[in-house]
């Protein structure tokens, strides 16, 4: 006959255990807050990325309708034979022209200069009394948080040499 197994459990007394689950409880807790902390930054840096990028756009919207009222004012000095590279026709809007673009923008100045004149192609419709009087344009908005949008577009008009 075989002898019989015997086992013991060896009890630990609970003070040699004391702290131990307050510390296991620190440590989750801290990797926890580490991880918040990090998805927190994440989230900034994003919502910064976004508010940049929408200031963007706006100073690009108001500097492509700064050059459409450009073109809508018939009666505008701007496309003028006499407005050179040397001496571009320029206009700075003030603060108080600002309103109509938004409480957002700094600043809003546009140029216009001619460049040259061409004559037309054979066949274009247009004969040898006309020209093409080809201009520059520069637009350029700036708003209250610096961000910048410049628009270089050339453009002509027909009339008579």
């Amino acid at each position: 006959m075989a002898p019989a197994l015997t086992t013991t459990a060896t009890v630990h007394p609970a003070a040699s255990q004391r702290g131990a689950v307050l510390f296991v409880a620190l440590v989750l807790l801290l990797v926890l807050t580490m991880l918040a902390l990090g998805a927190m930054r994440g989230n900034i840096f994003q919502e910064k990325m976004a508010q940049n990028a929408q200031e963007g756009h706006r100073a690009l919207r108001a500097a492509e309708s700064v050059l459409d009222a450009l073109l809508a004012d018939t009666d505008s000095p701007a496309f003028v034979l006499t407005n050179t590279m040397d001496r571009p026709f320029t206009k700075t809007l003030a603060s108080s022209d600002l309103s109509d673009y938004g409480a957002y923008l700094q600043s809003l100045n546009y140029q216009a200069f001619f460049r040259q004149a061409s004559t037309p192609r054979r066949g274009s419709g247009w004969d040898a009394t006309y020209a093409f009087y080809h201009f520059a344009t520069i637009s350029e908005a700036v708003t209250k948080s610096r961000a910048t949008a410049e628009i270089h577009i050339g453009m002509y008009q027909v009339g008579k040499k």
